[in-house]
């Protein structure tokens, strides 16, 4: 015979969806939250909602993201990082004008001519205040695979 001995953990008990001390669903619950609630690992909780999620039992809803506001062109580092090496951004910036965000924003098209020319003299453009007083940035073109800029990467104070 087989001596045991009592458990201090609850025993597991499995829910149908429709028994009443089911919790309630929660409309729109993150993956963590969900396996915050379930004391279960997050790729657990990731396999059970992809399970649920094939059955037709759980939707996932599109993630949001948070973009950062866009800053004009002329006044942004990784506006004029794109623009030194893509003409046709800066042909659009010039045409649109320049307007002044700050006291040290560039406010016209020859300014304008200036600092992509200098973007591709040193590699990178800079931000001191133009976009917002007080701020100031750094910026370096990326280039997609056909080598033309298409992003840029910026370090913001």
């Amino acid at each position: 015979m087989l001596a045991t001995t009592p458990s201090t953990h609850k025993p597991a008990r499995s829910i149908h969806p429709r028994h009443p001390s089911c919790p309630r669903p929660q409309p729109e619950s993150r993956r963590s939250d969900i396996a915050r609630r379930l004391c279960v690992a997050g790729s657990t909780a990731h396999r059970l909602l992809t399970m649920l999620g094939s059955r037709g039992l759980v939707e996932k809803k599109p993630a949001i993201r948070q973009a950062k506001r866009r800053r004009p062109t002329h006044c942004s580092s990784t506006g004029k990082a794109i623009a030194a090496f893509d003409p046709a951004l800066a042909a659009a910036r010039r045409a649109a004008g320049c307007p002044p965000r700050t006291d040290t924003t560039i406010c016209t098209a020859s300014d304008f001519e200036q600092a992509p020319a200098q973007v591709r003299r040193t590699g990178y453009a800079t931000n001191l205040g133009e976009a917002i007083v007080g701020s100031a940035a750094v910026a370096a073109r990326a280039l997609d695979r056909s080598g033309r800029a298409c992003a840029a990467v910026s370090l913001v104070t």
